[in-house]
């Protein structure tokens, strides 16, 4: 398991909390935690923690490298306007060690998404929303 030094752990936090600050849609929880892989090499990249039409936050094995752009496809709990998973650019704001042994924290702003995969993020705000 990766030990990280407490400093490096509080300067992450406050990075976190920053981005929170700035962020200007509060991200919904959803009673499912959909996956979320890499599309272009099909790894998972985790399970969502929470999304908005804004990004995402997720929790899972891969440390992801802040600033660093990636193709992200979210599998969906159902099929929604006939997709069963949307696909868009995400960009990582930042990325810290969770709570849970061998897993790791990141949110990531949507990298200017698509009409269509926004309003899909939508319905699924409205269906799935804890």
């Amino acid at each position: 398991m990766l030990a990280l030094p407490a400093v490096f752990r509080v300067r992450l936090l406050g990075i976190r909390a920053m981005t929170n600050a700035k962020r200007k849609l509060k991200r919904v929880r959803l009673i499912c935690s959909p996956e979320v892989y890499d599309a272009l090499d099909g790894r998972l990249l985790g399970l969502l923690d929470d999304i908005s039409v804004e990004g995402i936050s997720l929790r899972g094995p891969i440390f992801m490298q802040t600033n660093a752009v990636r193709r992200v496809r979210v599998r969906l709990p159902c099929e929604i306007e006939g997709r069963t998973e949307i696909e868009t650019d995400a960009e990582c704001m930042w990325a810290c060690k969770s709570d849970l042994p061998d897993l790791f924290d990141s949110g990531m702003r949507f990298v200017d998404p698509l009409p269509d995969v926004v309003e899909v993020i939508e319905i699924l705000l409205r269906r799935f929303q804890r």
